[in-house]
Order: structure tokens, then C-alpha cells, then sequence
């Protein structure tokens, strides 16, 4: 699983190249400080947008258990991890509209936005 340097290292080689050329970056990479023991956060590249009017990348962010230190009482149910998803996500989402301020297309970062309800599926 590459860690956050050899990202980094792809990611510049990347730079200016065409879209095909992002495929690469599909998989499982490691997050510092540190690696995926240690921290528990990974980036998960599921899906490389290939050309400008594809159907945009998709990525997640996974964080261990331990690593997220969540008291184990808040999702020790369904009830419980639900909640506690529904939080995190739109901690995600509001931290995405700040950090990356934009529209969709013009190279931002973007989250759905959680519903009313709650479903038992990803973000995207």
C-alpha cells in the first residue's frame, strides 16, 4: 500500500498530463503523520474521473476505530454507529464547503449532503 510520499511523488509527476494519465492514483494510500498502524487513516481512491465530462473521482477516507478513539458506548448499536456516521459525514462535508470553496468541475472537493434520513450506505 503506498504511503503519503510515494502520493506525493505521483501526484507531481501527474501535474499538466492528460486525464487517462490519474489512473494511477486508483487504490489505497496511506496517511501520516506516520502509516496506516500507527494512524489508522487511509485514502481510498475508488474511481479516476478519465476525461473533463466523465462522471467525477470518487474517494473516501477511512479511519480505524482505535485510531478515531470514538468511546465505544456511541456505537455500540446500529442506532449508535449510525449516528455516529451521520455526524462524521457532516463534519466532512462542512470542513469540504470550507477548505475547498467552488463548484463542482472546477477541481474542488465536494460531499454529498447528508439527507434528513439516514440510509446505511457510503457517501457516494
Amino acid at each position: 500500500m503506498p504511503d503519503r510520499s510515494a502520493l506525493e511523488h505521483t501526484l507531481t509527476t501527474l501535474d499538466g498530463r492528460g486525464y487517462a494519465g490519474y489512473k494511477q492514483l486508483r487504490g489505497t494510500h496511506e496517511l501520516p503523520p506516520g502509516d496506516a498502524e500507527t494512524t489508522g487513516l487511509r485514502l481510498l481512491v475508488d474511481h479516476v474521473q478519465v476525461d473533463p465530462y466523465a462522471p467525477p473521482s470518487l474517494m473516501r477516507v477511512q479511519l480505524d476505530r482505535d485510531a478515531a478513539d470514538l468511546p465505544e458506548d456511541l456505537t455500540a448499536d446500529a442506532r449508535g454507529r449510525t449516528a455516529v456516521a451521520d455526524f462524521l459525514t457532516r463534519r466532512v462535508a462542512e470542513a469540504a464547503r470550507r477548505l475547498s470553496p467552488g463548484r463542482p468541475g472546477d477541481g474542488s472537493i465536494s460531499i454529498d449532503d447528508p439527507a434528513s434520513r439516514c440510509w446505511n450506505a457510503p457517501a457516494w
